[in-house]
């Protein structure tokens, strides 16, 4: 049988695996890209949520809370485990809707047997197998 597209065979011990391709910044962007994503959401949530203690503060008489009371930080991590919550809970409902339902000819949604049959039946036709 002919080789698929004329690409050498690959050692399937070595199947999956990547050789880096620079340094380790260059290997690991993702990953540092979505943390400094992470970190600059978390300090913009810092600061506005003690924008918003001070302005409480101030409109009922009271001195600014200071940013390491337990006042400020108990309202911060509230706030940021609220926000984390509905996140997950949006996150798992859609796992697991699409898990269990389909919407066709969405890429997200898997085919049903009949459609994946009559994929396959085309395939093999075209292929001549």
């Amino acid at each position: 049988m002919e080789k698929a597209l004329n690409r050498p065979e690959v050692d399937p011990a070595q199947r999956g695996t990547r050789k880096p391709n620079g340094g380790w910044l260059h290997d690991h962007l993702l990953s540092v890209i979505l943390l400094a994503l992470f970190f600059l959401s978390l300090i913009g949530q810092f600061y506005f949520q003690y924008r918003h203690e001070v302005d409480q503060a101030m409109a009922h008489g009271e001195p600014a809370p200071l940013i390491g009371s337990a006042q400020f930080l108990d309202s911060f991590f509230a706030s940021v485990f609220e926000n984390w919550q509905s996140e997950f809970l949006q996150v798992f409902a859609f796992v697991v809707l699409t898990a269990y339902f389909i919407h066709r000819g969405s890429h997200e949604s898997p085919d049903g047997s009949d459609e994946m049959a009559a994929d396959i039946k085309a395939i093999k036709e075209k292929v001549g197998a």
